[in-house]
């Protein structure tokens, strides 16, 4: 686990969601979207799941997010899964959103007709009706703390979600922390993070600070920090994702010097449900993934017999680099090959890990006469399409000759760093092909 993150002292909140059956698309089974409220009735200061369900055409039309209006709620969770599913001879695709809302106020909250657009239609759904009964238990939200104010929301609380609470072992799963901040209500000293333990799960840190921003909710201006976790499951099974907590300083409110008040803001555990992969694997596959290409080059076109030549292997895409395995060599004869030295660069973009792996082989051809490499393979699981992938690269054609014979060395060419003064030839340049 990396260093403690520090707060600084600016916040925000998620904006809210609804979402309901749909009507428009009555005329044509094939494109869907329902959802349902897991209760249709609770008490003020309780949650209320609202799932949503898409189904498309076909496995690759483009579905939008649900375009949710606002509401007099606290969206507290929040969560996306695609499912793949087989049913006779047909392939589809389920596409599940959950919301955890926590309404603001007594009373029936109208959750509007929701647009979904699927493909080239806009689908629009009826509208539900939840009560919310207040049982004078006061306001609170979850088991989060924080001090209510004239029947409002608090002065401060936390949250904490999951983008899907469904993932395939080695998918990403994106987890949000977010501390919200009244800044009318001081605090005597910036607030202490303890961020979630997180077991079962290979965890990166998405952002190199906090994220601040500012929003309103239920008559309040909360100022908001967010923190962005990848996690990876590690294995198949339920891994539970354990609270987060702010430990916060108030002054006392007449001699402002003083610290009187200090408490511990904790979220609620999530649970993460990953799933094994599905089928059996091809052969090769190694553990890897996400979406990769495989790309590279052989260091020289010519080469003397017994003498190791270089070559380059770079696997590049969306997915845990670090879990990336060697890609697949041709078993070639009267060829010596070394295990390949391996580095790997993780990069964020749009807090989606991806990155590169790269690969480096020492070949030592032991015949003279001209090799035809043939292809390595690089075999891995796409979360998306829920079906494996393998990319291909042409190795091409290296010349072997007698060991008594040197070609002449050319200035410029590459050859491995342990090679320096070899005999070598031009690069070979390589590209790919990918079968689904």
């Amino acid at each position: 686990m990396s260093s403690k993150p520090v707060i600084a002292g600016a916040w925000l909140l998620v904006t809210s969601f609804a979402a309901a059956t749909n009507a428009a698309a009555q005329d044509d089974p094939s494109a869907r979207v329902t959802a349902r409220l897991e209760s249709s009735q609770i008490s003020l200061g309780e949650t209320v799941d609202l799932v949503v369900e898409i189904e498309p055409p076909a496995l690759a039309t483009p579905v939008e997010e649900p375009d949710l209006p606002r509401l007099p709620a606290v969206v507290v969770g929040r969560s996306r899964a695609s499912q793949v599913q087989v049913v006779g001879t047909r392939v589809r695709r389920v596409i599940v959103h959950r919301f955890t809302l926590q309404p603001l106020d007594a009373g029936t909250m109208r959750i509007p007709p929701l647009e979904v657009r699927v493909g080239d239609r806009s689908l629009v759904t009826s509208a539900l009706d939840l009560e919310v009964v207040d049982r004078g238990e006061g306001w609170r939200l979850g088991r989060r703390e924080g001090e209510p104010t004239e029947g409002g929301p608090p002065q401060f609380f936390v949250t904490a979600r999951v983008d899907r609470d469904h993932a395939y072992v080695g998918e990403q799963v994106t987890l949000t922390f977010a501390f919200y901040h009244d800044p009318r209500a001081p605090l005597a000293e910036s607030p202490d993070y303890d961020p979630p333990d997180t077991p079962g799960f290979w965890r990166i840190e998405l952002d190199p600070e906090p994220v601040l921003s500012t929003e309103q909710i239920g008559g309040r201006t909360y100022r908001v920090q967010r923190f962005h976790y990848a996690l990876f499951p590690l294995t198949a099974g339920e891994h539970e994702i354990r609270s987060a907590s702010v430990r916060i300083v108030e002054p006392d409110p007449r001699e402002w010097w003083r610290r009187t008040g200090v408490r511990t803001l904790e979220t609620d555990p999530l649970v993460v449900t990953a799933d094994s992969l599905p089928g059996e694997a091809p052969a090769g596959f190694d553990g890897a993934v996400g979406r990769y290409a495989l790309e590279g080059e052989i260091g020289r076109s010519a080469i003397p017999a017994g003498v190791p030549i270089e070559l380059e292997l770079r696997v590049r895409g969306v997915g845990n680099p670090t879990a990336i395995g060697a890609p697949v060599l041709p078993a070639w004869p009267d060829v010596v090959v070394r295990a390949p030295t391996v580095e790997t660069k993780t990069e964020i973009a749009r807090r989606t890990v991806n990155g590169e792996a790269r690969f480096r082989y020492l070949l030592s051809p032991q015949v003279p006469g001209q090799l035809d490499l043939g292809a390595a393979r690089l075999v891995y699981f796409d979360p998306k399409a829920g079906a494996y992938g393998v990319d291909t690269l042409a190795l091409g054609e290296i010349e072997v000759v007698p060991s008594s014979s040197t070609p002449t060395f050319r200035h410029g060419d590459r050859g491995h760093p342990d090679l320096a003064g070899s005999p070598v030839g031009p690069t070979t340049g390589l590209r790919s092909r990918r079968h689904g």
